[in-house]
């Protein structure tokens, strides 16, 4: 604006400069020279309003075109755009910006940032989350009257949604269910899903969404460890019972294979070995018996 009525005061300089020229009565020469003189003060003048009239966007921003504190038109994509010669601008940077919601001191709030939610099981945990997102070209103008900055929105939108969808996804898990990765690829779809509902036409477009670390309160964590002892005491009981299922039933497979043919066949090589006379094989099955001299065997 400073610099278009500049160039406004040139050309005004200049058409005063004409007039005089004109009307002062000198010679010629005197005239000439006062409207060559009027002529490259007009030009200067109408050259500053044209420099003045346009805005450079570089890559990855976009501008917001106002005319008197008033947003007109779409943002101004990178390159060279005309504008109302009286028009300012504010650009806004539209690359993928990271936010740290951590537990340690890489978050953007150190030691104190991760994202607190309660489990179905009840209980409570605090959540690392690190989330991707960029300005949307096409929404930019709506962030721009809500937020002051980027830094801004991030804090007073993308943080508070965060938060809710982070709490709406874990409460579905139970803290066991969470802790063991079992369902890391449910969370992660359904933290995505839900923040970038939020976030939909706010002006933020979410990239990408990575659940990492649970740091479970002290009594949750006390749960867990006890719960955890009582899932391995039972895994190892019911692998001894299957072991002794399986030897039982081998058991009674080798048992069903003798036939009596064999047996009676072993209880003749018994009674060989043994070198005795007078002897019999009788019965059947684990039941057949070898009877020396009327004694059985």
């Amino acid at each position: 604006m400073a610099i278009f009525i500049v160039g406004c005061l040139v050309l005004l300089v200049a058409v005063i400069g004409v007039l005089v020229a004109i009307f002062s009565g000198g010679n010629d020469d005197m005239l000439g020279g006062g409207i060559a003189t009027a002529v490259i003060a007009g030009l200067l003048g109408a050259g500053i309003i044209v420099m003045d009239s346009h805005v450079s966007v570089d890559a990855n921003t976009v501008a917001i075109i106002q005319e008197f504190g008033k947003p007109v038109g779409d943002p101004a994509g990178p390159g060279w755009n005309w504008t109302a010669p009286w028009a300012t601008a504010s650009v806004i940077d539209t690359k993928v910006q990271n936010t740290a919601r951590l537990a340690g001191s890489g978050g953007d709030t150190a030691n104190a940032d991760c994202v607190k939610v309660n489990f179905k099981d009840n209980a409570s945990a605090c959540a690392d989350i690190q989330i991707s997102y960029r300005v949307s070209s096409e929404n930019a103008v709506k962030l721009w009257k809500n937020y002051n900055s980027l830094d801004d929105a991030r804090d007073k939108l993308l943080r508070p949604a965060t938060d809710t969808a982070a709490r709406e996804v874990y409460g579905q898990f139970t803290s066991l269910d969470v802790i063991d990765g079992s369902k890391q690829a449910a969370i992660t779809d359904g933290i995505t899903n839900s923040l970038r509902a939020k976030l939909a036409s706010s002006g933020l477009d979410l990239v990408s969404v990575s659940p990492g670390q649970i740091h479970l309160s002290d009594s949750a964590q006390k749960n867990l460890d006890t719960l955890r002892d009582a899932q391995v005491q039972t895994q190892v009981a019911q692998q001894t019972l299957a072991r002794n299922q399986a030897l039982a039933a081998a058991n009674n497979a080798l048992n069903a294979s003798l036939t009596d043919g064999i047996r009676f066949e072993d209880c003749l090589k018994v009674a060989q070995d043994i070198k005795t006379v007078g002897f019999s094989c009788t019965g059947s099955g684990s039941n057949m018996l070898l009877s020396v001299n009327g004694s059985n065997k």
